[in-house]
């Protein structure tokens, strides 16, 4: 077997077992009150054999990402937050040094440590868009609002299926980067707002309707749902919005092996946020983030929204200013079901 492959096939392995190892096995590695890598090696069972591995990689072959992510994803899940951050910035340093990451490790390239969040988040910074709603119209009915951030090809595949669904049970509110104005559809709840991306990239697509939320909110004064393009209506979005009419936000928390995982734990596919204080102050914050992460060297990473959604609620928690979020089976309770085109 070629070695570059061989080498290939030990990295996905690892990858493997550290998530195998932490949802399939979560009484071997959570099983003390405080649990380490070096506590889990001194115990018995397939956690602790995948301990002891990793250990002994590091001292055969040096410094690898995938100790420190075994380390980190441990500690986030065992709810200690800075320790993770910081041992996921390690593997993240080693990835941008050469190592490659997995699809499930591209997340680390947004986390940085607590501290370096907390400075990033009091600098206050805003990303620059050419930002413009559609006029000054409002909608003409009193429904839910859904926002949907596109760019114009996502707009042309998922619009129309949007837009049938709708009628008579949302209003829709587009967030379109670089668009056609001749192919946008007009309509009673159909509202837009646009901007011009110079460099786009998946993952700032993915990421800019958290960064205009707040732009929506002070327009309707209302609660907004955002939504991932590629999911649809089927049922009532008002469900939601009555069930966390206390709270400031809504989101889905996964469970398994993802909430190891800052950037698979809280998910964006559906997020409801209210006028309110707590939902400014989140989002407020999580612009600073992305600014902070985004300025770096490698630019906006997949699975940045993820990650960051996470962390804005860590920097936050740490700061004595976390909003009330209710955490649940979001995008059932908003009407929503995902399906792509």
């Amino acid at each position: 077997m070629p070695q570059q492959e061989e080498q290939e096939i030990h990295r996905l392995l690892k990858m493997f077992l550290v998530m195998f190892v932490i949802s399939r096995k979560e009484d071997e590695v959570f099983s003390g009150a405080s649990p380490s890598l070096e506590g889990i090696a001194a115990g018995r069972g397939a956690a602790a054999d995948t301990a002891r591995y990793f250990l002994k990689e590091t001292e055969r072959a040096g410094e690898t990402p995938h100790l420190h992510f075994f380390e980190a994803a441990v500690a986030y899940k065992s709810g200690q937050v800075s320790r993770a951050f910081a041992a996921f910035d390690q593997a993240r340093r080693l990835f941008d040094k050469g190592w490659s990451a997995y699809h499930h490790q591209v997340g680390a390239h947004s986390i940085r440590p607590v501290p370096e969040f907390l400075g990033a988040a009091g600098q206050g910074h805003e990303p620059s868009a050419d930002f413009a709603f559609d006029g000054a119209r409002r909608f003409s009915a009193d429904l839910p609002v859904i926002a949907i951030g596109v760019d114009q090809g996502y707009y042309d595949r998922y619009a129309p299926r949007w837009i049938k669904a709708a009628e008579g049970v949302a209003n829709l509110h587009f967030h379109v980067a670089n668009p056609d104005p001749a192919r946008l559809h007009s309509g009673d709840n159909l509202r837009y707002s646009f901007e011009t991306v110079k460099t786009p990239s998946p993952a700032y697509f993915a990421t800019m309707r958290f960064l205009h939320l707040h732009r929506l909110l002070e327009r309707y004064q209302v609660p907004v749902i955002v939504s991932d393009a590629d999911a649809f209506l089927s049922g009532d979005p008002s469900i939601l919005i009555k069930a966390a009419c206390q709270q400031d936000l809504a989101c889905t928390v996964s469970a398994g092996f993802r909430d190891c995982l800052p950037w698979r734990h809280l998910i964006a596919q559906a997020v409801m946020a209210r006028p309110t204080d707590g939902a400014f102050r989140f989002l407020a914050c999580f612009r600073s983030l992305y600014c902070h992460v985004a300025s770096g060297p490698q630019g906006p990473q997949w699975w940045i929204d993820q990650a960051l959604l996470a962390a804005t609620l860590a920097v936050l928690r740490e700061q004595g200013r976390e909003p009330a979020v209710l955490c649940g089976r979001i995008l059932p309770a908003a009407g929503l079901k995902q399906g792509k085109l």
